[in-house]
Order: C-alpha cells, then structure tokens, then sequence
C-alpha cells in the first residue's frame, strides 16, 4: 500500500473541476479502455517492458523498505507502458513523453521519501520506546532501582522528582533499573501506560515479539522444542518477575541525546547477556 497525504493547500481546485468535468463527460474511461485494447493487441510485448522496467525503476528508488521501492517501481512502469501507448496512438510525441515521465518519477520519489518517515513514525518498537520517554519525562511513569524498590541513579532522568531532601516518584511504576545499567521493563504495565499517551498499533504480546526479533531485548529459550520466550525471569527486590530485559540503554536513550553516568553511555560496559536458558541471572 502506497499512502500519499493531502495537506492543507495541496489541491488546486480549477485543476481539480477541469479533471471532474473530464471524467464526468467519460473522457477518462475512454481513454483506459483504448489503454486496455492497446494492451490486449500485444499482452506478452506489454508484460515483457513491465518487467525489465519495473527492475530499473526499482533500483533507482530510495527508500527504507523494499515494498515501499517495489511499489513505486510497478508506479512507474505503468506509467511508462501508458506513454508507449500514448506515443502510439499519437496522442503525444516523445518530447512530451520525457517531460511527462520526469514529472510523473520526481512525484513518485518525493512520496516514496514521505513513505519512509510515516514508515518509522508508525514502526511500534520505535513508537513504543518514543512513547516510554516520553512518560518518563512528562511524570506519567518511574523506573525503580532492580535492587532496593527505591530511586535509581540519575533519578529525574527516570521519572522521580526531588521533594526537598528526597526524591518522589512520579506516575506508575513501568519498570526497573540495575546499578550497572540493567532495564527491566515490566511488560502490561509499561504497555498500558504508552497505550494511553499514544497508539502503538499492536498488542503487548505482539510487541515483545517485535521487540525480541529486532534485538531489543533478550530471550530465552525453554523445553525440548527450544520454545523461545519473550518475556524472561529477572530477580528484582527478591522477587523473581517475568520482564521484557532491555539489552542496553542506547536503545531507550541513545548516547547522543543526553544519557549518561552508570546509567547512560557508561552502561555500555555492562553488556546484557545473549540467549539464555532458564539460568538466574
């Protein structure tokens, strides 16, 4: 699917009467059905350009996801057959078929670049650690220390606000962070707590999966068929919880944006574990 968005004074109005007239009057459903007839004359001659176009199209588009490149290139190989067809019928000259073509690849690419922003905006795991910052950062959510239940280092970076001498945590608990830069995100929490600041688009068990299957965070595997869990078992004030384990900070807060200390960049250094079975960590 190729979603084009219509802005505030995208549309102009007389282009858009003239092209509502024309169709009304059939001009456009004459003008397919000799497209369609063209076709039919030489259906294989018609495939064969579609195919070696679309794959030089394909090539040039920039874009993130090869879906987003392979729709753009049948776009314009369509686009390109019907200049053919217009060429041959006489309806236009070649010069005109190259300045038609150039217009119709610049509108092409320029949506194809739109497509990759809507693409990240609306890609969960990014839009659910976007939603998690930004909970921690307006006081709808905290993180606790894995060790005491307490404020962790760095505690207004993660949610607690300093009341005179102490510190007070602000909204829910979503989680918990180690003293060497663990996070332990517990799972319905933190998700209920995005849920209702924005859409992630997917369920909470969805998202631990997509989380697990871009290396967020870690798995462990269980049982003779290897059955491979999202959701792993941490000990946090004693207790042992099934938490989604974030592998580093750099995804939740990359370096360049301002995490720092045992908490931040230096976490790092602490590594989370790979796969795992079902030793205690």
């Amino acid at each position: 699917m190729m979603t084009v968005e219509v802005r505030q004074g995208d549309i102009n109005w007389d282009s858009l009467s003239k092209a509502q007239e024309a169709a009304a009057a059939g001009e456009y459903a004459t003008t397919m059905g000799g497209f369609i007839m063209w076709l039919a004359n030489d259906l294989e001659f018609a495939r064969d350009v579609f195919r070696s176009k679309r794959l030089v199209f394909r090539e040039d588009v920039q874009a993130e996801h090869k879906r987003t490149a392979d729709v753009i290139a049948q776009l314009a190989a369509a686009w390109n057959l019907f200049l053919f067809f217009a060429i041959d019928i006489g309806a236009i000259d070649e010069a005109m078929a190259e300045r038609i073509e150039a217009d119709m690849w610049a509108g092409l690419t320029e949506v194809a670049g739109e497509q990759s922003e809507l693409q990240r905006a609306a890609e969960p795991v990014g839009r659910f650690r976007d939603l998690i910052v930004a909970a921690l950062g307006t006081g709808r959510a905290h993180l606790q220390s894995v060790e005491t239940g307490g404020y962790p280092a760095n505690a207004e970076q993660w949610g607690w606000q300093r009341d005179g001498f102490e510190w007070r945590a602000r909204g829910e608990c979503i989680g918990w962070l180690s003293a060497v830069g663990q996070l332990y995100l517990e799972p319905n929490i933190s998700y209920a707590v995005a849920s209702r600041i924005g859409s992630i688009g997917i369920s909470v068990e969805a998202l631990s999966a997509r989380m697990a299957d871009k290396g967020v965070t870690v798995v462990e595997h269980e049982g003779k068929r290897r059955r491979r869990r999202h959701r792993v078992k941490r000990e946090v004030k004693g207790k042992r919880h099934r938490v989604l384990h974030v592998r580093t900070l750099e995804w939740l807060y990359p370096s360049d944006s301002g995490a720092s200390g045992a908490n931040g960049a230096d976490a790092e250094k602490h590594e989370a574990p790979h796969e795992v079975g079902d030793a205690r960590l």
